[in-house]
């Protein structure tokens, strides 16, 4: 009204943010390679804090089939957070040295699933030529919880590390559970001794 005086601090303004939101986008891909290709590509730099260092190219070896998703939005630049992943592959004729308990890990068929919150590899393995049932999960963020089952007979048993001599003879069945981490692993062995003999111990 005419002659009325207002004060423009009895007012809020609400202004709109004027800067859209980054626009969200989906890839997905197929990858075939050599594995000690794969394992030099996770371990640049981009990726090695994702992936770490599991594989050395150098002394792998095998095949890799492997179906990948990401999602991640459509701007300049971009942080950890912002990217998601997913990821399935097959590894065939696999074998690395130092991969298990500091021994080798071979396997014919192995599948890996890996995404933000973790991985996954399971398959029927040799770990320094033994024979045995793997599966193995890592969370991003603790210790990795490892399942593993064989039998160890006296030949797999010095393999190992594991000889007794001829004061034990039989086969073991084994089961191994627990959780490996960094500073500290915590691992049960369940082992059925029905089949073990003894002699002059």
């Amino acid at each position: 009204p005419a002659g009325r005086k207002i004060n423009i601090s009895d007012f809020i303004f609400e202004v709109p943010d004027m800067v859209p939101k980054p626009s969200p986008s989906r890839v997905k891909f197929r990858v075939d390679a050599p594995v000690p290709a794969a394992a030099e590509i996770l371990a640049s730099d981009r990726l090695s804090d994702v992936s770490g260092t599991l594989i050395d190219p150098n002394s792998s070896k095998g095949n890799l089939t492997a179906s990948i998703s990401m999602g991640m939005p459509v701007k300049g630049s971009m942080t950890k957070a912002d990217t998601t992943y997913a990821v399935t592959a097959d590894l065939s004729g696999f074998a690395a040295d130092k991969l298990v308990m500091n021994q080798k890990l071979e396997a014919n068929t192995l599948k890996v699933v890996a995404n933000n919150a973790g991985y996954q590899v399971k398959g029927d393995v040799k770990i320094n030529g033994q024979p045995a049932s793997l599966d193995y999960r890592k969370p991003n963020d603790g210790d990795a919880d490892i399942r593993l089952q064989a039998t160890l007979d006296d030949a797999s048993r010095a393999r190992l590390g594991l000889d007794l001599g001829s004061a034990v003879s039989g086969s073991i069945p084994i089961k191994v559970t627990g959780k490996i981490g960094d500073h500290d692993s915590r691992v049960g062995i369940e082992a059925d001794l029905t089949s073990l003999k003894l002699d002059n111990i």
